[in-house]
């Protein structure tokens, strides 16, 4: 089984939705997470820096990321199998499907 996880800012919700500017990251995140949970194949987790700091504090990986001495944003952080494979920014839908090997094309066409 694929285990993928997502460190994320602290947001007030997941969508991207709530704010006075929609992010289409969060939107295309949403979508890939609920593709994702769905597969029985696959353990997708979102954490939220706000609502999920436990999982922060216990991923040593996560914290040493987070306290590298540059000044580049390192959330999102991306792991894949407990390895981080991303950092500053959210996968695409291409990177999300060489990571689990799951077809996102329907994602694709609804995210432009």
């Amino acid at each position: 089984m694929k285990k993928v996880e997502v460190f994320e800012h602290a947001l007030c919700c997941s969508t991207g939705v709530c704010g006075p500017s929609v992010k289409p990251e969060l939107i295309t995140i949403t979508l890939v997470s609920n593709k994702l949970k769905d597969n029985p194949d696959i353990e997708f987790n979102r954490y939220n820096l706000n609502t999920d700091t436990e999982e922060f504090v216990k991923n040593p990986k996560v914290i040493e990321a987070m306290h590298k001495k540059d000044k580049s944003d390192k959330l999102p952080i991306t792991l894949v199998d407990d390895e981080i494979v991303k950092t500053g920014s959210y996968p695409t839908v291409k990177e999300y499907e060489e990571y689990t090997g799951v077809s996102l094309t329907n994602i694709k066409q609804e995210v432009k």
